[in-house]
């Protein structure tokens, strides 16, 4: 499934998939559209969500522009640059379509505005 994902005012594309977390996916999927606040603490953009899942994961890892729920925090969360270790267990929920430069440049403890839905 591909949804709109506005950070401010840069507009991007995300691809969703249950394959990895059915629950998650579920549950996210069926909150949109969500308009969260997001903070970028190193190299991942952390946004709460209010979800509360269980971990469906044992992975911990994220790839650039991959996107996760992280249960610890009932976040959504997205890669912002390398591979990035959150230190506990993720539920991976899909990836960026098109990861945007300005993305990478967001600096640590900026707040963001982050809306995710079916439109653009």
């Amino acid at each position: 499934m591909i949804v709109a994902l506005k950070i401010n005012d840069l507009k991007l594309r995300a691809y969703l998939t249950p394959y990895f977390s059915p629950k998650t996916f579920s549950e996210l999927v069926g909150r949109l559209p969500l308009s969260l606040r997001a903070h970028v603490d190193e190299d991942v953009l952390i946004a709460v969500t209010g979800i509360e899942v269980a971990v469906e994961s044992h992975r911990t890892l994220l790839c650039e522009g991959e996107l996760a729920y992280w249960p610890p925090a009932a976040a959504l969360v997205i890669a912002l640059r390398g591979s990035t270790s959150l230190g506990s267990p993720v539920n991976p929920l899909g990836h960026l379509v098109n990861m945007a430069d300005e993305l990478r440049y967001l600096k640590s403890g900026e707040t963001l505005r982050i809306t995710l839905g079916f439109n653009g």
